[in-house]
């Protein structure tokens, strides 16, 4: 039996590199090669880049303490909290992201903070569909320069873009 996923892909135009497409029809078989692009992860599932699905995708990125870290991550047990002596002046690139559509969906976040930094990527694991609640993902960074302190909650401090995405489909 094709799942929704399964059908997605059989209705799905694929554009091959010399220019030309591929549609795929029903039945999908097992045996039928990959289109180009398309990532084998599993047994049964596929990586299929999707720009068209980044809306699907909520991505935020926030500035935080250690402290702040540490509540986010709920790591401050009583035991914990007693000895716990935060490094304030350590701060962390906080990326939330939750997937609201109907597919499995991962990528690969690029980030920019300020002038100061340079460019890095994050790999966001597999993200199921439907999340009510966010996925945190906590990068250190070096010190900030207190002349860009101030700015660091301004959305021009923090530029997150997606610099791939894809869904993963059950072939099954």
């Amino acid at each position: 039996m094709l799942t929704l996923a399964a059908l997605f892909l059989a209705a799905t135009t694929f554009s091959l590199p010399g220019g030309s497409t591929v549609e795929l029809g029903l039945p999908l078989k097992k045996s039928l090669p990959l289109p180009a692009g398309c990532e084998k992860i599993g047994a049964n599932y596929v990586a299929y880049p999707c720009a068209d699905y980044k809306s699907e995708v909520i991505k935020e990125g926030y500035i935080m303490s250690t402290s702040q870290v540490a509540n986010l991550f709920g790591a401050l047990s009583k035991e914990h909290a007693f000895h716990f002596q935060p490094d304030d002046s350590a701060h962390y690139l906080v990326i939330r992201v939750k997937n609201t559509g109907p597919l499995a969906a991962r990528g690969v976040i690029k980030c920019q903070l300020s002038a100061d930094y340079l460019p890095f990527k994050v790999q966001i694991p597999n993200l199921r569909p439907h999340m009510e609640t966010f996925a945190h993902y906590a990068i250190p960074l070096q010190t900030l320069n207190p002349s860009i302190e101030p700015a660091k909650d301004d959305d021009k401090f923090i530029h997150l873009e997606w610099e791939s995405l894809s869904i993963i489909l059950d072939l099954e």
